[in-house]
């Protein structure tokens, strides 16, 4: 038996390109690694999200207003405390990076939608340090005049100059502050003579607290609180059984989860597609920044609880422009 196993062993790394003790000694090893051809995936792409739709909607409507504000972000937290130091999860629940992401999301609006870096100034803060040291160089400013031979000796310095470093207007901030989760799981297994089968369903969510803030007054202009629900499945078949004097076992399934990450993102976007509306709200106070990330939840599939599903073609279906808009009028933003 053992012979056997041995042979058999042989023969898998064999077909596998596996080399004998000797082979992997003598340097053969080197040489597999060298020629291996791993896996690949996808090219890199856009990320794409589920409310790119509600920023294209927005979009239309920002194209018919006068002001355009400039907006920043402050330093938004994982605020929910969750953390494992289990192998397999390895550090902090949820991402950390929930400030960049929003930066992400303002650059999906329009060209002419002005943001500005509030969040990461080290560098700027540094440049700044050397210049007041004079040794701050710049090709693009001219070098100091020899006053005797009235050539233009060392490298132009660096200038900074009064009102050089644009002013923000509105500021978004605020934290991850839940995760929670199985808030709801349920299945099904059944079995028949030694052959089964079963699904299994649950949903966790993640929520945050966000707000946009006048950069002059510090006055909270909104506050939301946003959550999305995840849901999973794990179904599920076997069968264990003698064939004559062989014994059968046989396992099969599958198992998908909405990306925890990505809802984090879709929740952060839905969030500024609401407070930015609430900053450049219509003449007649509709957030239409509310109502574009609404029909990007319907466009993508999601139904707020107790609503009728759209059809599909309903769903696609931008909403209206305010009347303002539509009649060429510009709108004013709120400040």
């Amino acid at each position: 038996m053992l012979r056997k196993l041995t042979s058999l062993a042989l023969a898998s790394a064999a077909a596998f390109g596996w080399g004998s003790p000797a082979a992997l000694a003598s340097g053969a090893a080197g040489k597999l690694v060298r020629s291996h051809e791993f896996v690949s995936g996808s090219a890199p792409e856009t990320n794409v999200s589920p409310l790119d739709a509600g920023f294209t909607c927005f979009n239309r409507y920002l194209a018919s207003v006068r002001s355009h504000p400039v907006f920043s972000v402050g330093r938004i937290l994982d605020q929910t405390g969750k953390f494992s130091n289990e192998a397999s999860v390895g550090g902090f629940e949820v991402t950390q990076g929930l400030t960049n992401e929003i930066y992400s999301a303002y650059g999906k609006f329009t060209p002419d939608f002005n943001v500005v870096e509030r969040t990461d100034t080290e560098i700027p803060n540094f440049d700044i340090g050397v210049w007041k040291q004079q040794l701050l160089g710049d090709p693009n400013e001219a070098g100091q005049v020899d006053p005797k031979t009235g050539q233009v000796i060392g490298k132009g310095l660096r200038q900074y100059r009064g009102g050089q470093i644009l002013a923000d207007d509105y500021y978004i901030t605020g934290a991850i502050t839940e995760v929670n989760y199985d808030i709801g799981s349920g299945g099904l297994e059944v079995g028949v003579q030694n052959i089964g089968a079963g699904k299994r369903v649950y949903s966790m969510s993640v929520a945050m607290d966000l707000r946009i803030v006048d950069a002059r007054s510090l006055r909270v202009v909104k506050a939301v609180s946003e959550r999305k629900v995840l849901h999973g499945y794990e179904t599920k078949a076997g069968v264990f059984n003698f064939l004559g004097q062989t014994l059968i076992n046989l396992n099969a399934g599958t198992k998908a989860q909405e990306p925890l990450e990505l809802g984090v993102r879709a929740t952060a976007e839905d969030a500024v597609l609401r407070l930015v509306g609430a900053v450049l709200p219509a003449p007649d106070g509709t957030n239409y920044g509310a109502t574009c990330a609404d029909y990007a939840a319907r466009a993508y599939g999601y139904a707020p609880a107790g609503d009728p599903k759209p059809s599909r073609e309903a769903a696609l279906t931008p909403p209206p422009l305010p009347e303002s808009a539509l009649n060429g009028a510009t709108l004013a933003s709120a400040k």
